[in-house]
């Protein structure tokens, strides 16, 4: 599968090419403050945590980044290609640790005697990727025209590899061992080298120089394989909202 995106890819950079209409003459850099969850898939064996998982799991916070590039098609369509870091995931909140309580198999028992108000712990499951996205731009056409506004449909999908999988424990009113956070891995939580998602979104350009617009860009992310393997397989989601910077160049001069 990979392989033939990736030729699809070439050959419709190889027909711009031939066709004279291919302009590589712009970049876009961007920061996206994302908002991610998870889909588990139950069965038999975990079905019996469905209603536990679903009371303790919410959406985590994070930044991703993007710099691509629009290679134009005709006058309303772009393709666009570049280089995406995801950072994506979801946060498992256990509330009312106790002195004694065992944090996590991997951590062990709260020992801290303090009791300063409510103490709980934010299990942060964190997936990082290097994401190559292959992305259809169209321009929406509005009744009135805006010589420095445009808004543009993008659709299409990623490939990701895996750069580092965690999860990270926060702890909230108490620590373990002088520590407010550390770092864990699962042994039944492996993660998959590879992923892949579908993306929706709409970026708004604005023009504030002749070469140089600002962008902003609401993202859907929609998973296409579980991030991980064993019994509790997630299926990653996220909203993102890129705020960015288009750079033209002037390649005539």
């Amino acid at each position: 599968m990979y392989k033939s995106i990736l030729l699809l890819i070439c050959m419709t950079i190889g027909h711009t090419y031939v066709n004279g209409q291919s302009k590589f003459n712009n970049i876009l850099v961007a920061v996206q403050p994302t908002f991610g969850g998870r889909i588990m898939i139950y069965n038999n064996k975990n079905q019996k945590f469905k209603d536990s998982f679903s009371k303790t799991d919410q959406i985590r916070q994070s930044v991703s980044g993007t710099i691509s590039t629009l290679i134009e098609l005709n006058n309303s369509s772009q393709l666009q290609i570049g280089i995406q870091f995801q950072n994506i995931g979801f946060t498992r909140k256990v509330e009312n640790i106790r002195f004694l309580d065992t944090i996590h198999p991997l951590i062990g028992i709260r020992a801290d005697q303090v009791d300063a108000g409510p103490s709980w712990v934010e299990f942060r499951y964190r997936y990082h990727y290097f994401s190559l996205p292959f992305l259809y731009s169209k321009t929406l056409k509005r009744k009135k025209s805006n010589k420095a506004g445009s808004f543009h449909f993008v659709a299409g999908g990623a490939i990701s590899g895996l750069i580092n999988h965690d999860i990270k424990a926060k702890f909230f009113g108490f620590s373990f061992k002088k520590d407010k956070s550390l770092k864990i891995k699962e042994n039944d939580n492996q993660a998959g080298l590879i992923s892949a998602n579908l993306q929706f979104g709409l970026r708004y350009e604005n023009k504030i120089e002749e070469q140089m617009s600002i962008f902003v860009q609401p993202n859907l992310f929609l998973p296409i394989l579980t991030a991980n393997y064993g019994i509790n397989k997630h299926l990653l989601y996220a909203f993102g909202f890129e705020i960015g910077i288009k750079h033209e160049f002037d390649l005539k001069k």
